[in-house]
């Protein structure tokens, strides 16, 4: 009976889901990082401000491995006085983390090529059952790991773990991801 199945639990329209994980990828330098930011600041505040309805508000956490932190308060200071939301706002529901401070790093490769799960995966966890995060934004994935871009089975590996992080924290996670950088002088 269709009907009795649970309804999706979206966060974000068609975008974040409990539970699952999204993959937002584009080019080098095209934004991903503030699309990222605005979009856990609709979430926290249940602003259209993407383009995207809001079915349910929620703390969000970023983990940015690329950016250092002032960098990211830039970012979010941007998207708050584009969008004119205080600061208090968003207080206690948006937590920031740069990877400059401490790297997000899920998993390794070890000399045979078997994929290792390190503490992060449990750490995340912990953190965001501790607090309540519904939905964690990874910027950018191909910082979270150490195994090779180029095997799909390990890079399945890291997406199982990151698969196990949202459904063991209830959590929608969002990992950024870059394409391939074009040729130098390329005109793309």
């Amino acid at each position: 009976n269709v009907s009795m199945l649970p309804r999706r639990r979206w966060l974000l329209e068609g975008t974040m889901l409990r539970g699952n994980v999204t993959v937002e990828v584009a080019p080098p330098g095209a934004g991903k990082s503030t699309l990222g930011i605005q979009q856990a600041v609709a979430i926290v505040t249940g602003r259209t401000i993407t383009g995207h309805q809001v079915h349910e508000q929620s703390k969000v956490w970023v983990y940015n491995n690329e950016d250092d932190g002032d960098e990211l308060k830039r970012r979010l200071a941007a998207v708050l006085q584009h969008w004119d939301i205080r600061f208090s706002e968003i207080r206690s529901q948006l937590a920031l983390n740069s990877g400059a401070d401490r790297p997000l790093l899920i998993a390794k490769a070890d000399r045979a090529g078997n994929v290792i799960r390190l503490p992060d995966v449990d750490g995340c966890i912990h953190h965001i059952k501790a607090h309540g995060i519904g939905v964690f934004i990874v910027d950018p994935f191909v910082e979270t790991h150490e195994v090779s871009e180029n095997s799909n089975e390990q890079i399945k590996a890291v997406a199982v773990m990151f698969r196990e992080i949202a459904r063991a924290g209830s959590c929608a996670v969002m990992l950024v991801h870059h394409t391939a950088k074009p040729p130098q002088g390329s005109s793309d």
